[in-house]
């Protein structure tokens, strides 16, 4: 993407921006999919970014209520988007505050200023606990784009290369390329894969060839619960995917 730009969507009038060259603070986040279900459980943060040479509108409220912030790509298209509440901003240097069920992933913020993949396989020199700002791209490149389609399933076997599933989030980015291609989205939790495989497959059958599974065999528990290769291997399970080791 190279020259990305950032704006701010005002919540009473959707044409109407604060726009910014870059956004300090406001990649901060470090969350983990290995341990999601809590973390979702838990109060939504609140967290404080400024706009770096901000061109805004003319308008002195402190409070914004709902907003979004919004990703531009080079030709001013919009790649992506946050969504905040309870916002307020300090006009005078442009600070906002607000909360999301997310802090946005400090990964992301890189990725954001790097093309969009074009090759398998780049996610995984992102080091593991890094993984989720991929997911998190992947998720909003894919709600940013043209409109809901259906997904086709790829001809044959799907192959999910599993050499790299070192922990949740790498399942995630590994699925997500292997039935939508390089930088694909196929859910960041097995509730959203289990939706997206039924969506895809219109109950019909899927077959799926995991190579190197036993990678993710290393991937641990939380807390005692289920290790997630079985969460994994139960969720293609009852989408009516048929995995076979490779």
């Amino acid at each position: 993407m190279g020259s990305v730009r950032f704006a701010i969507r005002l919540p009473e009038d959707g044409l109407r921006f604060i726009e910014a060259e870059d956004l300090e603070g406001f990649f901060v986040g470090r969350y983990s999919f290995d341990d999601f279900g809590a973390l979702l459980d838990s109060d939504d943060p609140e967290i404080t970014f400024r706009l770096l040479e901000p061109s805004p509108p003319a308008f002195d409220a402190d409070r914004l209520g709902d907003i979004e912030v919004l990703v531009l790509d080079a030709d001013g298209a919009v790649a992506g988007s946050y969504s905040f509440w309870g916002a307020r901003v300090d006009t005078e240097f442009w600070r906002i505050s607000a909360r999301a069920q997310l802090p946005p992933h400090v990964e992301a913020g890189n990725l954001w200023r790097r093309p969009a993949p074009r090759r398998a396989g780049e996610w995984t020199n992102i080091p593991v606990g890094l993984r989720e700002g991929w997911v998190e791209v992947a998720m909003l490149r894919d709600a940013a784009g043209p409109g809901p389609s259906k997904v086709a399933v790829p001809a044959g076997e799907v192959v999910l290369e599993g050499a790299h599933i070192e922990d949740v989030a790498s399942f995630f980015c590994a699925v997500g390329e292997a039935f939508r291609g390089p930088g694909g989205y196929a859910g960041m939790g097995y509730t959203a894969l289990a939706e997206f495989l039924a969506a895809a497959s219109s109950g019909q059958e899927i077959r799926l060839l995991w190579k190197d599974m036993e990678v993710a065999e290393s991937i641990g528990g939380v807390d005692g619960e289920t290790f997630p290769l079985e969460a994994m291997v139960r969720t293609f399970a009852e989408a009516n995917v048929v995995v076979t080791p490779g």
